[in-house]
C-alpha cells in the first residue's frame, strides 16, 4: 500500500504534509508510513478513500484494478473520473452547508437558530 500512497502523492503533485494536512492525520504519521516504519491502519486507509473520494477502494488496498474509479457517463459509456478538489473551508475550519451532507438547502423556512458558545452555554432563537 505504500507505493500505492506514493503514487497518489504524484498523481496529485502533493508533499507528504499537504497529504496529512489534506486526510487530517498528523504528519509523523504519514512520514512513518511511507518511510515503512508502520504499516497503514484501517483508519488511516478510511481517512484516504474518504479525502480522495475518486481513488478506487480496491486499487488502494489490494493494488488490482485501476486506480481512478470508473463511473458512467452520459452516453452510457464508462469513463474516468475527473479530479475534483475538496469542498471548499470556511476561515474557521467548517465545511459550509451543501458541502457536508451532499444535498441543497432545504426550500422550508428556518424554525430555530442555535448558538453554542466555547464555554457550552447557548441561546435558542426562533423567528417570529
Amino acid at each position: 500500500m505504500i507505493d500505492r500512497i506514493k503514487t497518489i502523492l504524484d498523481k496529485f503533485g502533493m508533499t507528504a504534509s499537504e497529504f496529512a494536512d489534506r486526510i487530517e492525520v498528523r504528519r509523523p504519521n504519514v512520514s512513518h508510513v511511507l518511510s515503512g516504519r508502520n504499516k497503514p491502519s484501517l483508519d488511516f486507509a478510511s481517512r484516504i478513500l474518504a479525502s480522495f473520494p475518486e481513488i478506487d477502494t480496491e486499487w488502494l488496498i489490494t493494488g488490482t484494478g485501476n486506480m481512478m474509479k470508473n463511473i458512467q457517463a452520459d452516453d452510457g459509456n464508462p469513463g474516468k473520473e475527473e479530479y475534483s478538489p475538496p469542498p471548499p473551508k470556511e476561515k474557521n475550519g467548517n465545511v459550509p452547508y451543501p458541502f457536508i451532507t451532499g444535498k441543497k438547502k432545504p426550500s422550508a423556512g428556518v424554525k430555530k437558530i442555535i448558538f453554542i458558545y466555547e464555554d457550552d452555554t447557548f441561546e435558542e432563537f426562533r423567528p417570529r
